[in-house]
């Protein structure tokens, strides 16, 4: 999935990709052929909002907590 932030209520129409973003910018999406479209918009008119790999979120681990010194 691919996430995507623009102005809000903008849209692009490019051959048979119709996207639409809502009315806080955002849209989301699975379609190789939108993804491919908003793509080439990068960074100029369109920004792809980053998402946490897995392993990412994995390895951040809570620290272990310290004894406290009494």
């Amino acid at each position: 999935m691919a996430k995507y932030e623009a102005h809000p209520l903008y849209g692009v129409v490019s051959g048979a990709v119709d996207v639409k973003f809502d009315h806080a910018g955002a849209y989301e999406t699975e379609d190789e052929a939108e993804i491919a479209v908003l793509d080439a918009l990068c960074p100029l008119w369109v920004a792809r909002v980053a998402e946490p790999q897995p392993e990412e979120l994995a390895k951040k681990a809570p620290a272990p907590r310290k004894p406290s010194a009494k």
